[in-house]
């Protein structure tokens, strides 16, 4: 199940993760964006949602700050690899409880990331609105699909911690 949970989030990550449509006096367009879109691989949410900020971008200047969960890739990695090792006979110290620490941990952070961003979209989609834009964007299936694949490696990695514990037979 984790395995299978990371393949899953490997492929979610190049769906759309966020995105929506803006019209205003001068069009309409449609904007998405991946986990890999922008200048570093897996940064959710380019900026923190300002008025200034928003404008700043949309006057094609750059903001440089963020929420960079860059962490998430070496967490899926590490907990896919932990578990595999465990399904293989080749057992450390601990290695079931660390290979789910990881998958909750992935998880948690995707969730929390999910409601960070959701918050985020609406601050903007509210700043555009008082400018006489509407905006309309949100989170779409890939960052969905993320959160499942990582609740799938974390219940994958549960069960492996829990088959750990059985006696030998």
């Amino acid at each position: 199940m984790v395995a299978v949970g990371f393949l899953l989030l490997l492929l979610c990550s190049f769906l759309p993760w966020s995105g929506g449509d803006i019209s205003g006096a001068g069009g309409s367009e449609e904007l998405s964006a991946n986990a890999w879109s922008g200048d570093s691989p897996w940064l959710m949410r380019g900026f923190d949602v300002t008025e200034d900020n928003v404008l700043t971008s949309a006057q094609g200047g750059t903001v440089e700050s963020g929420t960079d969960m860059l962490i998430l890739f070496p967490l899926a990695l590490g907990a896919v690899g932990v578990a595999l090792a465990v399904r293989l006979g080749k057992r450390f110290e601990r290695s079931a409880e660390i290979g789910l620490a990881l998958a909750v941990l992935l998880a948690i952070l995707l969730i929390v990331e999910a409601i960070h961003v959701s918050g985020a979209l609406d601050d903007f989609n509210g700043i555009l609105a008082t400018y006489g834009a509407r905006a309309d964007f949100g989170l779409q299936v890939g960052f969905f699909g993320g959160v499942v694949a990582a609740i799938l490696m974390a219940v994958g990695a549960g069960r492996t911690y829990l088959a750990s514990k059985q006696p030998a037979r």
